[in-house]
């Protein structure tokens, strides 16, 4: 008796595509009435091999009106990059915040993306927060300004700058 599993299977850039084989022997196992049996579980896997794509993911997405206006603050205040990020606090838990800096005061571990010609800086832990996150500028009279649209997050305050998950 025995199974044979197929599938379909990637390799990481460098390694190489084709199809492998393995078969490993499990032990005996209690059949009908008692009876013991060998079986053997085979798989079949067939590798492709992915190039890697040229333009890395960003973490945050960044609408071109709001792009314009974090240039010009960015002009105004004089410091290279933006740091984005997530604290505790706000009416639904967790609060977005904006602030520039130097690129001087990046982290190892920090997040970095690119957005013409701007850094735009993540710490680890807020990451998995605003991982998918779009950044929108308004210029309505009555709510205007910065607004974080967030796919991941479950609730939103009426001001939108706070959200829980």
């Amino acid at each position: 008796m025995a199974f044979v599993i197929g599938g379909v299977g990637r390799v990481a850039p460098g390694g190489r595509g084709g199809t492998r084989s393995v078969s490993r022997a499990s032990g005996r196992f209690g059949g009908k009435h008692g009876l013991k049996r060998d079986v053997i579980v085979r798989a079949s896997v067939e590798v492709e091999t992915v190039a890697p794509t040229d333009e890395p993911t960003a973490f945050i997405a960044v609408t071109d009106t709001a792009t314009k206006q974090l240039l010009m603050l960015k002009d105004s205040n004089g410091k290279d990059c933006l740091r984005v990020g997530v604290r505790q606090g706000g009416c639904s838990g967790l609060s977005y915040y904006m602030e520039f800096e130097e690129s001087a005061n990046i982290e190892k571990f920090d997040e970095v993306t690119e957005v013409s010609g701007m850094k735009i800086v993540c710490d680890m832990k807020s990451l998995m927060y605003m991982f998918g996150m779009t950044l929108d500028f308004s210029t309505d009279l009555v709510g205007g300004g910065f607004k974080f649209f967030n796919p991941k997050a479950t609730s939103t305050c009426g001001c939108g700058q706070s959200f829980g998950v």
